[in-house]
Parts: C-alpha cells; sequence; structure tokens
C-alpha cells in the first residue's frame, strides 16, 4: 500500500522461508519487477504459476500468465561472443559457460561488466549499459599470443655453478653436571 516495494520484498522473502504459497511469490515477483529485478521477477512469476493448482487462487492464476509475457518481453538480452576459445568470460563475476556463448542472455537493465580472462590473469574488460527492451551483442576479442608467458631459460651444463657442500658442525652432547648435582 505504500509502494515501498524493497521493504515489502524483504518481508515476503521472510514469509517465503516459513511457506510459499502462489500468492506470495506472486507477490514476491510484483515487487521485484518494481526495483528493476526482471530476471528475479520472471523466475518468481513462473514459480507463482507452477504452485496454482486448479486455477485456484484466483487473483493469481488470472494474472500470472500476461505478467510472464509483459516481463519477458521487458527484460534486455545480452549476446556474448568470443574470438579464443582457451579464454574465461565473466559476466558481472559470475563464469559463463560455453552453452551461452553466442546465445541470448536475460539480464536486469543497468551497467553490467564483460571480462575475459587468460588462467586468473585478466586481460579484456567492457562495461555495456542496457535499457529495458534493449538486446547487445558483444565480442570479447583477446590475443592469446600476447599474453602467453615466455619460455623459461634452461640450465646448461656450463652455465651452472656448483655450491660447496656445508660441512656438519660436530654438536656436543649437553653436560652432565647438573643432573649430578641434583
Amino acid at each position: 500500500a505504500a509502494n515501498n516495494c524493497a521493504a515489502a520484498l524483504t518481508k515476503y522473502q521472510a514469509v517465503a522461508k516459513v511457506k510459499m504459497t502462489a500468492q506470495v511469490a506472486f507477490n514476491i515477483a510484483e515487487c521485484e519487477e518494481r526495483v528493476g529485478k526482471l530476471v528475479s521477477a520472471l523466475g518468481s512469476y513462473r514459480l507463482a504459476a507452477s504452485l496454482v493448482t486448479d486455477n485456484k487462487p484466483v487473483e493469481v492464476s488470472s494474472h500470472v500468465g500476461d505478467r510472464i509475457k509483459l516481463v519477458e518481453e521487458r527484460i534486455p538480452r545480452l549476446t556474448i561472443l568470443r574470438t579464443e576459445q582457451t579464454s574465461r568470460i565473466e559476466l558481472d563475476g559470475s563464469e559463463i559457460g560455453s552453452s551461452q556463448m553466442g546465445q541470448e542472455n536475460f539480464v536486469d537493465p543497468g551497467t553490467h561488466t564483460i571480462s575475459g580472462k587468460i588462467g586468473e590473469t585478466e586481460v579484456w574488460r567492457e562495461t555495456v549499459q542496457l535499457a529495458e527492451k534493449e538486446k547487445k551483442t558483444i565480442t570479447v576479442k583477446i590475443d592469446v599470443e600476447k599474453f602467453k608467458a615466455p619460455p623459461k631459460p634452461t640450465a646448461t651444463a656450463t652455465a651452472v655453478e656448483t655450491a660447496p657442500v656445508p660441512t656438519a658442525i660436530p654438536v656436543e652432547p649437553p653436560s652432565k653436571v647438573p643432573a649430578y648435582v641434583v
């Protein structure tokens, strides 16, 4: 009623931990949609639809199908391509799987960071801004040859110097005098 969706979302999520119903999932979805978490809202609407049985509750079953379609239309889509298969690509810090490469990925509206890594070293980064209903394709271009480590030098027999082997210093056993005194 106060249109404070962030606070309401927190309360609905607490209720969902106790008992998840179609109404609770639907209300969570509405709050997520209003705060701009469209991908989460889509999942919550789909959860609400799955919890509807025999078209009950009516207030959920009559609206959830339309809401799913509307949210799907609003969600931005980001397609990520890569030029090098040995690189690892991350979207907002989470690795993109090979099945997600070249596919439209649902993302929330706003700023997203795509990074390319070789091993643990980040070698490419781009930030992209997406609005509702927008579709973008980003190609991650990494020249792997440029980032390969130089070969380690190998030692040759003539270049290796032998260090003198330290000799062991004899250690004297402890004195027995204190034991005799006691």
